[in-house]
């Protein structure tokens, strides 16, 4: 029978030079529910209502282990925490760019016995049609509303020019005063031309 080959680094006497690989987060079921819970979370999407107590939470129903719904929001926030040091220099990245592409979509929710309508907010920084040199990013906010102040709130540390629809609630971040300073509008041509 041949041997199988182990990818660990091997010490002398034949036992593993690296310790348990590191898992995302602690205490709980491990790295395989937090993978599947946001996996789940990403591909949950309506009219499937009934998919609120889908995957993962009857795949491990079936093996005998019982997880509330509250568990499974606990994992993904504990991922969207463990995840923080690599969101906040991609968002700082994009926050610094001279000009940006903005926009949002709606994004169908489940919420219990309904389908609530939440947005998606998608910042764009890509320099490159312009000679940049800088890396591209795409910066995601999520709310559960289409209020003005959460653009104002994602853009407060953003000055330079902003594409984007003709929607009011980018109007307070095109004033004068504004710190930390103004934001020049580049209205989207494919919407000034519905109106």
């Amino acid at each position: 029978m041949p041997r199988r080959t182990s990818p660990c680094p091997r010490r002398e006497d034949g036992s593993a030079a690296t310790g348990r690989p590191s898992v995302c987060i602690d205490a709980g079921p491990g790295r395989g529910l937090e993978e599947q819970a946001g996996r789940w979370r990403r591909s949950a999407s309506p009219p499937a209502v009934e998919a609120v107590e889908a995957p993962p939470r009857d795949r491990y129903e079936r093996e005998g282990i019982d997880l509330s719904r509250s568990t499974l929001a606990d994992r993904v926030g504990a991922c969207t925490v463990a995840l923080r040091p690599l969101h906040d220099p991609i968002a700082d990245h994009a926050m610094a760019a001279e000009r940006l592409q903005g926009d949002d979509t709606p994004v169908p929710v489940l919420a219990r016995g309904r389908c609530a309508t939440a947005r998606a907010w998608v910042y764009v920084r890509d320099d490159r049609p312009f000679g940049g040199t800088d890396p591209p990013a795409v910066l995601f906010r999520y709310s559960r509303d289409r209020y003005g102040v959460h653009p104002v709130e994602h853009l407060k540390s953003f000055a330079g020019i902003l594409q984007a629809d003709i929607y009011a609630g980018y109007n307070p971040l095109y004033e004068a005063g504004r710190s930390p300073g103004p934001v020049t509008e580049a209205a989207c041509w494919a919407h000034s031309r519905r109106k």
